[in-house]
Parts: structure tokens; sequence; C-alpha cells
């Protein structure tokens, strides 16, 4: 699987990081009444797409080869860029229309991004020892 992502990182992890990127820019400018609306805690949905940004965050930086420094510690890079996104992204609802920053959207992010980066480390701690295995 890893071999995959990375033979066609471009379209798998590169495109996705831009658009959903974009996405997440967008949903954050809408104004106050043309945001998404529901019943449930809006903080679950910051810790969801903050966990899918980094996601595809992690994986971008991990299949770079530019930039050693970000590939060596591709976690906590992560989860510093995902978060400082999630910061700017609250700021800039600050100017829009019925749209306000809020500290526990900007937490919400963060968890979302640790968590997801515990999640992936672990998973590829136990990908590494299964393929040593089969070796």
């Amino acid at each position: 699987m890893l071999k995959l992502l990375e033979k066609y990182r471009v379209y798998l992890v590169y495109v996705p990081l831009i658009l959903y990127g974009i996405i997440l820019f967008i949903l954050t400018i809408l104004p106050g009444d043309g945001a998404v609306k529901s019943n449930s805690p809006d903080k679950f949905y910051h810790f969801a797409a903050y966990g899918l940004f980094s996601f595809i965050l992690y994986f971008t930086l991990f299949f770079q080869n530019k930039i050693l420094l970000l590939k060596k510690y591709t976690a906590a890079f992560t989860i510093l860029f995902a978060s400082l996104f999630g910061v700017l992204n609250e700021f800039n609802q600050i100017f829009i229309p019925g749209r306000s920053a809020n500290i526990y959207d900007v937490i919400a992010n963060f968890i979302g991004s640790l968590v997801t980066v515990l999640i992936i480390k672990f998973s590829l701690k136990i990908l590494k020892r299964w393929n040593e295995l089969q070796n």
C-alpha cells in the first residue's frame, strides 16, 4: 500500500492535500448564514476535518524527498502545520460576517491532528513488523 501511495504520490497525496486544504479554507470563509449547520457539536467536525487533513499531510511530508528535516520529523511537522492551518482559519473567521473565532475549535483541530498522527505512527510500526515477519 505504501509503495502504491509513494509511486503515485502526486495524484494520491499531493493533489488531494491541495484540494482538501482549499475545501477547508472555503468552509471557513462562508458567512455565518451560509455555514454548515448541524445539531451535533461542531467540535467533532473540527476533530474529523483536521484528522483527515493531517492524514493527507503526513503522507505528503513522508513521501517528499526535498527537505530531509520534514521527512525525519514527519509527525511533529504534520501536527505543527495542521494546527497552524487551523489557527489561521479560525483567525480568518473573525473577519467573516456571522462567524467568530473559537479557541475550542482550535483545540479540536489540534486533537484531531494529534490522534491521527498517533494512529498513523502506530499503524506504520505494525506494518513494519508485519513485513519483517513475512521476510
